[in-house]
């Protein structure tokens, strides 16, 4: 019998395989290499005696992946989270296990990654003459050097 062995290193925490400043960039190359999360694998909420399973399957090119949250709401009452999730994350091709997450640290790095990637373009905004992100008036975009004296408000900065 052939078996695969599955990265259980990786449930231990999600938030060591990428920085923040990563998982923004994973998401914009996710959106700028085709993907369409409108097209995705329909996500189910399944009702269970005590509480509901949220089931989160996606494809990629790359991977397949499902996210399976628990919502036990007599939790609480027992000192537990109220939802918790794992993550399975398979080979596109052969659909092998390649590794288990900690659904709950990978949702808390992929959903402020989601809000920046989906904000940045209108925070950064890019002209013709910029390729870095541009001045804003009024703004001060996070590692971004302030204007000196002298720079025209449509002058790009770079980062520190």
């Amino acid at each position: 019998m052939n078996t695969t062995t599955i990265d259980i290193a990786a449930a231990l925490t999600s938030t060591a395989a990428l920085t923040p400043a990563e998982a923004v960039r994973a998401i914009e190359d996710a959106l700028q290499s085709g993907f369409d999360p409108t097209t995705d694998l329909q996500r189910q909420i399944l009702d269970v005696k005590y509480g509901q399973l949220l089931v989160m399957p996606s494809q990629l090119q790359s991977g397949v992946g499902v996210k399976v949250a628990t919502v036990a709401p007599a939790n609480a009452n027992r000192g537990l989270p109220r939802i918790q999730a794992v993550y399975a994350l398979f080979d596109a091709l052969t659909l092998s296990p390649r590794a288990l997450f900690d659904g709950t640290a990978l949702t808390t790095l992929r959903t402020p990654a989601v809000s920046i990637a989906a904000v940045k373009p209108a925070y950064w905004p890019r002209t013709a003459h910029c390729t870095s992100p541009c001045s804003v008036p009024g703004r001060k975009a996070p590692g971004m050097s302030p204007p000196s004296p002298t720079s025209s408000k449509d002058t790009a900065r770079s980062p520190r």
